[in-house]
């Protein structure tokens, strides 16, 4: 059930004569019948759906339906599964499993690993690496070094020692002088000194 078929839905019973305001003599207009009907029909106040007509008493129920079968396909709102037929209650359950297949795929949403076939697990267990991955590369986000194969530490080590030659040449970021290299550290120490002294170069003042 799509959102399009449940607003033509709310379109016609707007447009059929059982939902008209207005009697002949327009003196109907606010009685209770009709204050009742718009009740039922916003969900506002009291409903008494066996004072409406059996068609109107219809369209209500149905709508109603069709609003908790859209809360429970776009898993928003509170969803009532008792109502729903055969196929919906599968068309429900198969909507679900992808929202949460996506959730553990993209780490937005609540993601429940359990349900996953084999197939999906593998691939969201290979998202999970590669963004790891990555994240042990750049320095942005948490890094778990013990996922990583023996190939991806040298690199990451490679990567996180360039960071951090970087973060101690120009004094922005955490800087580790213990982790430099005796070469890395006499060229920390002459970027430093030629930014604390822009006129001493190599050890050498320019005129």
């Amino acid at each position: 059930m799509k959102h399009a078929i449940f607003v033509c839905l709310l379109f016609g019973i707007l447009a059929c004569p059982g939902f008209s305001q207005s009697s002949v003599d327009g003196k109907n207009y606010g009685d209770s019948k009709n204050e009742n009907l718009r009740n039922c029909f916003a969900g506002l106040g009291a409903c008494d759906l066996s004072a409406l007509r059996s068609h109107q008493a219809k369209q209500i129920v149905d709508m109603r339906h069709d609003q908790n079968l859209w809360k429970c396909l776009d898993g928003y709102g509170e969803c009532d599964h008792n109502p729903l037929t055969e196929s919906e209650a599968k068309e429900v359950a198969s909507e679900q499993h992808r929202r949460n297949f996506l959730a553990c795929e993209t780490i937005v949403g609540i993601c429940d690993k359990s349900l996953l076939t084999v197939s999906e697990a593998e691939r969201v267990a290979r998202i999970d690496h590669e963004r790891n991955l990555l994240h042990c590369i750049t320095g942005f986000g948490e890094c778990d070094h013990s996922l990583l194969n023996p190939s991806e530490v040298t690199e990451v080590a490679e990567f996180e020692g360039q960071r951090n030659l970087l973060s101690c040449q120009t004094g922005q970021g955490l800087c580790n002088r213990q982790s430099l290299s005796s070469t890395e550290a006499r060229e920390v120490s002459r970027c430093r000194t030629s930014k604390k002294y822009p006129g001493l170069q190599n050890g050498k003042w320019l005129l």
